[in-house]
């Protein structure tokens, strides 16, 4: 445990604490008031192993054994309005298939191509190539056929740190300090229904987004669906007179 403790970064130490119960390494369970996503159906059981496998790669550069199966389809909506789609598009298959794993909203991560994102969660390619085609009608017939869909393996973290997840390998002496690590490590709590307090501010945050990264065809759509037609926010005044005292300036010197 010592060396898990000296290998964590400072955001990890704030985060986990010592159970004085189980003596184990726990986390701090709680709803971001910032968070991007929506998660529309989530598995409490694969997000207790998420985290604790993102400590782990941060730690050891090693993809844990729970990942390498984790493989996801990714929609990449282009604008607000089509990530609004995309949702209910989940919820519509959420309602008829709860083991549709699933989460959509906006891609704050510097290092992911494009603005928005939507995740369908699915153990192994097989289950991941099937759910691929199923959202690629979905998604090229409700939303537009423009509309990015695909299928990767694990967190794209994993993938720009250690490369092509088809050649990754497990180093032999990673076998030991997983095992090490999850037995002293207590799965984290989660609760995948988000209040509606925390769902208020996501929705926010997407309307905001949408109106600064969009084109100006985006924000008007926008201002019409949630704003009454009115700007999101104030128009600031603008003045010509400095350009035209320059104009005039500039004709004196020549």
């Amino acid at each position: 445990m010592l060396n898990i403790y000296r290998k964590a970064s400072p955001k990890w130490k704030s985060e986990n604490y010592i159970s004085i119960e189980t003596g184990l390494i726990t986390s701090i369970t709680h709803y971001d008031w910032n968070i991007p996503w929506h998660m529309i159906n989530m598995d409490s059981e694969r997000l207790k192993y998420c985290a604790l496998c993102h400590d782990l790669f941060h730690m050891y550069d090693i993809v844990p054994p729970h990942c390498l199966d984790c493989w996801k389809v990714v929609v990449r909506p282009r604008k607000h309005s089509e990530l609004i789609r995309l949702r209910h598009i989940m919820l519509e298959l959420k309602s008829r298939d709860l083991e549709c794993w699933c989460k959509c909203g906006i891609e704050m991560r510097p290092y992911v191509r494009g603005l928005y994102g939507g995740y369908f969660y699915n153990d192994g390619k097989d289950e991941g190539l099937y759910r691929l085609k199923q959202i690629e009608e979905i998604v090229w017939t409700q939303i537009s056929a423009d509309v990015p869909v695909y299928l990767k393996r694990y967190c794209t973290e994993f993938e720009n740190k250690l490369g092509d997840s088809s050649k990754y390998e497990s180093p032999e002496w990673a076998e030991g300090i997983q095992k090490n690590y999850f037995s002293k490590c207590e799965k984290p709590k989660f609760h995948c229904k988000q209040p509606q307090i925390v769902l208020t501010e996501v929705e926010q945050g997407w309307l905001e987004y949408g109106w600064k990264y969009g084109t100006d065809e985006d924000r008007k759509e926008i201002e019409d669906t949630y704003n009454d037609g009115k700007p999101l926010y104030p128009i600031p005044r603008t003045y010509k007179e400095y350009h035209e005292n320059v104009q005039k300036l500039e004709r004196k010197i020549r």
